[in-house]
């Protein structure tokens, strides 16, 4: 179970508290996000185990082959799509590749938003996605501003305790 940044048990403040709220939010990018992606179950599911080796890089390869193969079978709009390149961006933001987390969140965001409008958990997911590029440039208030949108989404669909 995920805990709100709000929530952890680590006194953290100002830059501290929100690249802990960041890693959070990178982990809620892996959360729920393989059971809703049902078309791409198998390779999110590969994805997910070599992130948890530890094998970023070939994680990342897949990862952006998969969001190659949902572009052209299912469409560049489509939420698969936009789900997959969250997962990418989460990838890039573990290895510190900030343009590149940056690229696929903002452009996974335009997506989720289009299919499934502002406050569905897939656009947090994305939202989410975006705060370690804003907290490696040092947009801290960016990174808040976001941190709060995204939590207050997925409290509003899960519940203060999920």
């Amino acid at each position: 179970m995920l805990q709100s940044p709000a929530r952890l048990p680590v006194a953290c403040h100002g830059a501290t508290a929100l690249v802990v709220s960041a890693i959070v939010l990178i982990a809620s990018c892996f959360h729920g996000v393989q059971a809703q992606d049902q078309s791409v179950d198998g390779p999110a599911k590969q994805i997910e185990s070599l992130r948890q080796q530890g094998k970023f890089a070939e994680a990342t390869l897949i990862a952006a082959q998969e969001v190659g193969r949902l572009e052209a079978s299912l469409g560049p709009d489509h939420p698969d799509v936009g789900r997959a390149l969250v997962r990418l961006s989460a990838l890039y933001s573990e290895q510190a590749q900030v343009d590149k987390a940056d690229g696929a969140a903002r452009r996974a965001l335009v997506i989720l938003e289009s299919a499934h409008g502002p406050d569905h958990p897939d656009a947090a997911r994305a939202i989410s996605a975006l705060a370690p590029a804003l907290t490696a440039g040092g947009d801290f208030a960016a990174v808040e501003a976001l941190d709060s949108r995204a939590l207050a989404i997925f409290e509003k669909t899960y519940g203060s305790d999920h």
